[in-house]
């Protein structure tokens, strides 16, 4: 019989976590969560520099690039975070 593993946490990383707790849970966890948590922390904070420029001239570069920014280039930008599939992930 397969045992029951409770989800500790909510939304993907709660269940992560779970699918890992089987197997030296916190090393495995780590492994697939940390290099991808890295990756937005730093996107996140490129991103806020970004929004809080000062200067006037490097202001009025930001809004001309994100007006002229296609919608699609945009939603590909997003969708690389919210389409991730913890499920697919094997340990």
């Amino acid at each position: 019989m397969k045992k029951k593993i409770a989800i500790i946490g909510g939304g993907i990383a709660g269940l992560t976590l779970a699918c890992c707790l089987s197997k030296e849970a916190y090393t495995i966890y780590e492994q697939h969560q940390f290099p991808r948590s890295k990756k937005i922390i730093q996107e996140i904070l490129r991103l806020g520099q970004i929004g809080q420029l000062t200067n006037p001239l490097l202001i009025a570069l930001r809004n001309f690039f994100f007006k002229i920014t296609p919608a699609s280039l945009a939603m590909k930008m997003i969708d690389q975070y919210f389409s991730y599939r913890v499920t697919e992930i094997r340990v």
